[in-house]
């Protein structure tokens, strides 16, 4: 208690001379001339200011900074600078063995001790990290400050402690331009993206590369993996992707371990409740008869509802039948743990993840488990220095699986609000009903019984690249890598009977598929820096590969064992739905990549890339296509007649770029005539 009384009392001294003088005025303080400290009748230390510390606080360029904030370290003692840059500090004596801190937006933070000096003139220096950040760039690097195209970057820390389970979800408004909308209420299904709009014709999904390999899945990729994400909004920066760049491109880098670095354990994990709560409500039933009554009046046409049923409508209350009485709060939780470290000539993370998210629609379709999405994730991550050569391999493996309803959101929701709401799903008794409006469905009968969609999918993506320092200036990097898919669906529907009539799912059908595919990458650049006085190049050339192919079947029998869903007598296969194909999806493509970076006393700045593609999607003789861009910028405050704004302004640069990007999003083979089977063919 008397450490506090003693805070809060200087406190008040510091700021309020008149109180002590009352003080001492009155007897509660005695003693007070050049004397160490005494005690006061309540037991409370009071300090005089023995030291008074002045000085002035300038830039590099010896101009002014107003408004630094000045204190004495691990205090709330206190001053700022005036317009000339200067200051002037009291100090108690108990605190003249300390530190004054100086800090200032912008500008890195400087501490000084006090060592007995009466003044102390301080020099700050630019705080230019977020500048000198590297940025994930097509096939490299580059500092934040160098960068001529529209590139916009997301840290980790903004997004991994979002309560999210999905990346996507995750880095909805963490970039500008960066369009991330969800469609559907089911946990786990894609959503729609874009980057600065709709920007081509038929798919319109940006390009994803996770850790330099082409055609990430960033819906199974945890969140809490991720290091940054770059986003190439431009065709300046996007070109260097050439055909798939029309859409811009998500490049995104993962953690990894650092050299010389203990082992460091973290865990991250939380918990919530999901609450889908709907905008759009229905009117009660009475009004609703009383609204259908007008539109039939105003259409010359006789009412529909007497005043006596109006009010037996709003005696009786309204009914179940709503989209609110088809919904539920619903668990989410996630878990992750990560161990990182490293030696002198290598470093390692690795982690392991586990993520749940419960449906907000209520049932599990007969079938036991409720819907939902659940998703597991181990990932590694390993790099190693050999002298000159180092090696980099990065696997994941992912598993989820994804059960939803058998008759779609769509359908669930229009039911639910078309309906009057004086009627109910269910009567006393559990039936499920009908109404002279939903005659053929009822959907809470169809969410708890009638059967479900399930979707279990394996992932592996595994990446391996070297790097050899051929010089100081040049180096060479090779990588392979890619994404195996093991798909598959079961789809059944039972059956689910309404009064006083209708039913849902009397065609008993099952669905059992699979679908495997195989995307590799493999890449092979050299890149080499030079500076010279005042000029900086960097080249970059290189060749790619890339291939993929998908192969599957799937078998819809109808008809099948009401309890079991297997085959039984009566039980027909679906010719309409049922496929086997081998290796009918296919594609490749080759490309040729380059870059030139040229920069002049780090503010005139230069860049030019292309790349050149030969896709297999497009017919011979005209497969390959051309993609160049040029860009520049001029980073103004770097001009030596801009030295005067330096403390207001502290960057300001202007940049222009041009450039061709392409889609190839179309399906295979549209070039060639081609055939399918259909029954009796």
């Amino acid at each position: 208690m008397r450490s506090k009384l003693l805070h809060n009392f200087k406190r008040k001294w510091l700021f309020s001379r008149p109180l002590l003088a009352m003080l001492c005025a009155a007897g509660g303080v005695s003693g007070m001339a050049n004397a160490a400290p005494v005690k006061t009748s309540a037991h409370l230390t009071v300090n005089r200011f023995d030291i008074t510390v002045s000085g002035r606080v300038v830039d590099e360029n010896n101009q002014a900074l107003p408004g630094v904030s000045v204190s004495i370290a691990g205090t709330t003692i206190g001053t700022v600078t005036d317009v000339n840059g200067r200051y002037k500090l009291n100090v108690p004596d108990t605190y003249a063995g300390r530190s004054i801190t100086y800090s200032f937006l912008g500008f890195a933070t400087q501490t000084t001790p006090i060592s007995g000096r009466n003044e102390i003139n301080i020099t700050l220096k630019p705080n230019n990290t977020s500048l000198d950040e590297v940025v994930v760039v097509g096939y490299g690097t580059q500092k934040r400050i160098n960068v001529t195209g529209a590139v916009g970057t997301i840290s980790s820390k903004n997004i991994e402690n979002k309560p999210v389970l999905n990346t996507y979800q995750a880095l909805q408004g963490e970039s500008p331009n960066l369009i991330i909308q969800q469609t559907n209420l089911n946990p786990g299904s894609d959503v729609t993206v874009n980057i600065r709009g709709v920007n081509s014709l038929g798919d319109n999904t940006p390009l994803v590369v996770i850790d330099g390999i082409i055609g990430g899945n960033l819906n199974t990729i945890n969140p809490n993996d991720i290091a940054s994400v770059s986003v190439l909004k431009d065709a300046g920066s996007a070109a260097i992707y050439g055909s798939r760049a029309a859409n811009g491109v998500i490049l995104v880098t993962t953690k990894a371990g650092r050299l010389n670095a203990k082992p460091t354990v973290n865990y991250n994990g939380s918990y919530g409740l999901q609450d889908a709560n709907v905008l759009v409500h229905k009117v009660d039933a009475w009004d609703n008869a009383y609204y259908k009554n007008q539109s039939l009046i105003n259409s010359g046409l006789p009412p529909a509802y007497t005043p006596e049923q109006i009010q037996a409508l709003k005696d009786e209350g309204n009914g179940t039948w709503d989209i609110e009485h088809l919904l539920k709060k619903a668990p989410l939780q996630s878990h992750n743990v990560s161990i990182s470290g490293g030696g002198e000539t290598n470093s390692y993370y690795v982690s392991a993840g586990y993520q749940n998210q419960g449906s907000n629609l209520i049932g599990n379709g007969g079938s036991g488990a409720d819907f939902g999405y659940q998703k597991y994730n181990l990932r590694l991550n390993q790099t190693s220095q050999i002298g000159k050569f180092k090696t980099n391999i990065i696997l994941n493996y992912t598993k989820t699986r994804n059960k939803t309803n058998s008759v779609g959101d769509n359908n669930i929701f229009a039911d639910a609000n078309r309906v009057p709401h004086n009627y109910n799903w269910k009567d006393e008794n559990g039936n499920y009903l009908t109404n002279p409006v939903a005659s053929q469905y009822n959907e809470y009968g169809v969410l708890e019984k009638g059967g479900y969609n399930q979707a279990d999918n394996d992932e592996i993506f595994g990446s391996f690249t070297g790097q050899l320092n051929v010089t100081k200036d040049l180096r060479i990097t090779g990588q392979f890598g890619g994404t195996i898919q093991n798909n598959g669906t079961f789809f059944r529907r039972t059956q689910v009977d309404y009064l006083p009539a209708g039913v849902y799912g009397n065609d008993l059908s099952v669905l059992d598929g699979n679908s495997k595919s195989l995307l590799t990458d493999t890449k092979v650049f050299a890149e080499y820096s030079k500076k010279i006085t005042d000029h900086t190049f960097k080249i970059q050339a290189g060749v790619e590969s890339e291939t993929y192919s998908q192969r599957g079947f799937q078998l819809q029998k109808t008809f099948t064992d009401p309890l079991l869903g297997t085959s039984t007598t009566g039980t027909i296969i679906d010719a309409n739905a049922s496929t086997n194909s081998i290796a009918v999806n296919s594609n490749a493509l080759l490309s040729v990549i380059g870059r030139l970076n040229y920069s002049y006393k780090d503010k005139y700045l230069f860049e030019a890339l292309f790349r050149n593609d030969a896709s297999s999607k497009f017919a011979a003789g005209k497969r390959a296509s051309f993609f160049p861009s040029v860009s520049a910028g001029w980073i103004v405050t770097q001009e030596s007649f801009m030295q005067s704004l330096k403390n207001t302004l502290t960057t300001l640069k202007l940049r222009a770029s041009y450039g061709t990007v392409g889609n190839q999003n179309v399906n295979n083979f549209q070039y060639q005539t081609t055939y399918f089977n259909y029954p009796n063919a």
